[in-house]
């Protein structure tokens, strides 16, 4: 297996590992609030930064996370510290079921996207150097992400609408993102979009 592809695979792993992360923000959420699980994630980001500091300004090799670090991120801050500011920001934001939606859709949209793409993409999309296997992965990925998390929580066709906004914003975003970090921007661009759609549709299904 290439390296590129064990690489994708690590990362991937990393994301879907994060997610517990999520379920101990609810549990803190339901006992003692909003704030203290806010608290907890913010010092996991300020443990992250830490780790960055060491890696890029004092050039410590530290061990595991030498491994996960893409080329781009050499002198730069890595992935998951974009990733859990996105989080932050999504779950301080947005409504609890479109936060995790959103954040479910960077983490198992965009690991489809690498390792679909990276395995069986045949089609490239040489502008965005994407496939359009991965693509598709990622788009299907989040549409099934969508549908199962915002079904039970909002009107059938309510949540049919903001899933499908949700995971082509999500998709587009992964494809056309190049210098800036896609963990941040996939959370917080999708959950805006699915949260305006949502305060919007009862208003446009009454004036209708």
């Amino acid at each position: 297996m290439k390296a590129s592809i064990k690489r994708g695979l690590r990362k991937s792993f990393i994301h879907i590992a994060t997610l517990p992360l999520i379920l101990i923000y609810a549990l803190l959420t339901n006992n003692f609030g909003k704030d203290i699980a806010l608290y907890f994630l913010t010092f996991l980001l300020i443990v992250i930064l830490e780790l960055d500091y060491f890696r890029i300004e004092l050039k410590l090799k530290i061990p595991i996370l030498k491994d996960l670090v893409r080329a781009k991120e050499k002198r730069d801050l890595g992935g998951d510290f974009f990733f859990l500011i996105g989080a932050i920001i999504s779950l301080t934001v947005f409504s609890f079921p479109i936060a995790i939606a959103s954040i479910a859709m960077l983490t198992f949209g965009r690991s489809a996207s690498h390792i679909i793409g990276k395995r069986f993409g045949q089609i490239k999309i040489k502008r965005f150097g994407k496939s359009f296997e991965g693509l598709l992965a990622e788009l299907f990925i989040n549409l099934l992400v969508g549908f199962f998390l915002l079904m039970p929580v909002f009107p059938l066709l309510n949540s049919i609408l903001i899933t499908i906004l949700m995971a082509f914003t999500a998709t587009l975003t992964e494809m056309v993102t190049k210098r800036l970090d896609d963990n941040l921007l996939i959370p917080v661009f999708s959950g805006f979009n699915g949260q305006i759609l949502a305060l919007a549709l009862p208003y446009l299904f009454s004036i209708i």
